[in-house]
């Protein structure tokens, strides 16, 4: 079972109460800056640091090629989302990038499980989010206070990253220690009994600014918009980074998280027609429900503990080559059990309802090194970069579940015709699966500039993973006799190892200083030891074969303004193959999809148009669908035909309202469609779903001094209510919208 190093109330009082003082001592002493210490290439000083204001844009991404590089030179598209549009757009986890990127979408599933999606391909697995760079588990939704940015980098990865699928990969970049004394405390409330308090410090240990600190801290207790969901958090990361000397650093970071839930996974399409042995067109509908309606009982709950901490060593030549060797190790708990409604009556008679418990452990050890710099080929300066890694990934999960048949109805639930199941041994049938995952790539890029204005980038990677399963499954009354004589079954083994070399390669051509022509192809590689596809021959399922995937972009890149403002324009064609998705009528299971293919066009832009004036801009035209396998022609979910994302800010500069600004955001996807891979009618057809155009609205009001920040927001302003699925699975996870929220923080800067 998953337990916490303080208990959840305790833990949260506690950062409340630090919170509280720090508060107080903020008010108490004098400020040194705002908190804008993160934007080292905007400005070395500090009075100018605080002229600036606030930041749309950033110019560098080093998640792309895993060397620094600017935006404008990377032949892909990188979005980067900086502290202020994370703010701005009430971006709350990492799902909720689709308020900025016009192609992507969300599920709104409050189960804990980030799925970003991107250009149409939901990303969810291991490494398909990274954290500075290092590898992440799939199932981990962090509280994002310690994060400074997010770098979104669409299409493939793999050459770089290893495992991925095409869509895209989010790396969130950590806040870096900084010297001299300063920080920032800021507390919230908002609807559903929102509370949240974040304090922010950093600084120097040593006169000369050799050794800096930086901790960040937050605690949140709030209510779901759902009847009896909640969600309570603890956040502690304290980071240290050490200089010897000019040449060499060492950054090591801590960032532990518990929190406490309860799974909310939606419902699935309810059936209203007569007879559900043949279904007809129109017989499968949404439910528009309550939002209030809690998919589940007051027993379900969740406890989640993170710990990650990782440790890099950097350091330059005097021949102006670079060294980066990291390590890392997370460890992740999780003690849950929940209902989760499927399929119902419309008039009530029957629902089936799987019942599940889950305690869950899992050790990821990871290493990495990377060296890079420039070798002067027939008198041109190219730069070559090599890099290798290595992966351990040890996970088990012990799990009691039961599909049952009740009388419960999303239109009239009745929360009290499921019995509590609140530990393995409640259930009559068990699993218990023991997954070792170890692997390595070798990484070789080579950027070449044979003529002034063009670079051109070729690399490739060398990829293997091997991965041992142990699993045994039992049935009290069939092989078993009890939940103890099962934990003494035998396991099964089995062993997949599988390996791949993946390329990617690219151009830039500068048409001006400013304004770059680029290309790219890549290759993506996803192993698929965990996909198991039911076979009723074998208990453990067969092995699903590895997804993989190719990106082709083209576009035109540029900055204006004085570089203030940058500007993107891509078009792109990519697809993967072996797609797979849970299998709603095996749980445990999982069901192959086809192939997947995905085209369209994007615009970004973002920066500050006047002084004062910033914008973020995303608009995207989508073409996605299943090219191959059953589901040939029919739309993926979350792969919306149309999407536009605006955010905007004006703040005075000057005059008796210096430091007011009024912000606004639009939010539109249009061309929603899913189909439901587990659901037929009468006539063999797949079930196709329509779910709609939405269009969300936010509203902010703010005031921003040397030393003070209030911000008043409402977000889904008009209360817009729109549908989401999780996957093309009509049985499951259809999740509706948060309603109208309002939100107000204060913080002090220090």
């Amino acid at each position: 079972m998953a337990k916490s190093i303080l208990g959840a109330s305790g833990a949260r009082h506690l950062l409340f109460s630090t919170t509280a003082m720090l508060t107080l001592h903020a008010f108490a002493t004098p400020a040194f800056a705002q908190d804008a210490a993160n934007d080292p290439a905007e400005s070395t000083d500090l009075s100018e640091i605080i002229v600036t204001g606030l930041r749309f844009r950033f110019d560098d991404a080093t998640s792309a090629l895993k060397v620094p590089i600017s935006v404008k030179d990377t032949p892909q598209t990188v979005t980067v989302v900086t502290r202020d549009v994370i703010s701005f757009a009430s971006i709350k986890s990492f799902e909720d990038v689709y308020k900025i990127d016009a192609s992507g979408s969300t599920t709104h599933a409050l189960d804990s499980f980030p799925r970003n999606s991107y250009r149409g391909f939901i990303q969810q697995g291991n490494n398909t989010i990274r954290v500075d760079g290092f590898r992440m588990p799939a199932d981990l939704q962090l509280d994002l206070a310690p994060y400074e940015r997010f770098e979104i980098v669409k299409g493939a990865t793999s050459t770089l990253y290893g495992q991925n699928s095409v869509g895209g990969t989010l790396n969130a970049i950590s806040k870096l220690p900084q010297a001299g004394f300063g920080g920032e405390v800021t507390l919230e409330f908002g609807t559903f009994n929102h509370y949240r308090g974040t304090v922010d410090a950093y600084g120097s240990l040593t006169d000369d600014d050799n050794l800096l600190f930086r901790i960040v801290g937050s605690a949140l207790d709030e209510q779901a918009y759902s009847d009896i969901g909640y969600h309570r958090s603890i956040t502690v990361a304290p980071t240290l980074q050490y200089s010897l000397g000019d040449k060499t650093s060492i950054t090591a970071r801590v960032n532990y998280q518990d929190h406490h839930f309860r799974y909310h996974f939606g419902h699935g399409l309810q059936f209203v027609g007569t007879d559900l042995s043949a279904p007809a067109r129109g017989d499968f509908q949404i439910a528009d429900d309550s939002r209030s309606l809690f998919s589940g009982q007051e027993w379900n709950r969740a406890e989640k503990d993170a710990f990650l901490a990782s440790v890099t060593m950097e350091h330059e030549f005097d021949n102006g080559w670079k060294l980066r060797a990291n390590a890392q190790h997370i460890r992740t708990t999780e003690y849950s059990t929940a209902e989760l409604e499927t399929l119902v009556l419309d008039n009530g008679d029957v629902a089936f309802s799987y019942l599940y418990t889950n305690e869950k452990e899992s050790d990821l050890y990871a290493g990495e090194i990377n060296l890079f710099g420039d070798i002067e080929v027939m008198g041109s300066r190219n730069t070559l970069f090599l890099g290798a890694d290595y992966y351990k990934l040890n996970e088990s999960i012990l799990q009691g579940a039961e599909i049952t048949t009740t009388g419960f109805n999303v239109f009239n639930p009745n929360y009290s015709l499921t019995p509590a199941r609140t530990a393995v041994s409640d259930f009559p049938n068990f699993t218990n699966i023991r997954q070792n995952t170890k692997g390595f790539g070798l990484t070789a890029q080579l950027f070449l500039r044979p003529v002034d204005g063009l670079t051109l980038i070729l690399g490739g990677r060398y990829s293997r993973e091997k991965t041992t399963r142990s699993t045994r499954f039992g049935t009290v009354g069939d092989n078993v006799t009890s939940f103890e004589d099962y934990l003494t079954q035998p396991f099964d083994v089995s062993v997949v190892d599988v390996d791949d070399f993946t390329v990617q390669a690219g151009a830039t051509y500068a048409v001006t200083e400013n304004i770059n022509l680029y290309g790219s192809f890549g290759q993506t590689f996803e192993p698929k030891a965990n996909v198991r596809i039911f076979d009723p021959g074998n208990p453990a399922g067969s092995v699903g074969a590895p997804e993989l995937g190719e990106a082709i972009e083209a576009g035109v890149k540029g900055e204006f303004l004085n570089r203030k403002v940058s500007a993107t324009i891509a078009v792109f064609d990519m697809k993967r193959t072996n797609v797979a998705q849970g299998d709603q009528g095996n749980p445990g299971f999982s069901v192959l999809l086809g192939e997947q293919r995905s085209r369209g066009i994007e615009l970004e832009i973002q920066g500050q148009l006047l002084p004062g004036w910033n914008v973020f801009l995303s608009t995207a035209y989508l073409d996605s669908k299943f090219t191959a396998g059953e589901f040939k022609n029919l739309q993926p979910s979350n792969a919306p035909k149309f999407g536009l994302s605006l955010f905007t800010s004006y703040e005075l500069k000057a005059g008796p309202l210096n430091g007011f600004g009024l912000g606004a955001g639009v939010v539109h996807k249009g061309g929603r469609e899913s189909f439901a891979s587990d659901l037929r009618y009468s006539d063999g057809s797949v079930v196709v779903t329509d779910f709609g155009a939405y269009t969300e609205v936010d509203a902010r009001i703010f005031y921003r001094s040397k030393h003070w920040k209030f911000d008043a927001s409402i977000t889904n302003l008009s209360n817009e209510k729109y549908y989401s699925p999780v996957r093309n699975d009509g049985g499951y996870g259809i999740n509706v919208n948060p309603p109208r929220t309002f939100m107000l923080s204060v913080a002090r800067t220090f």
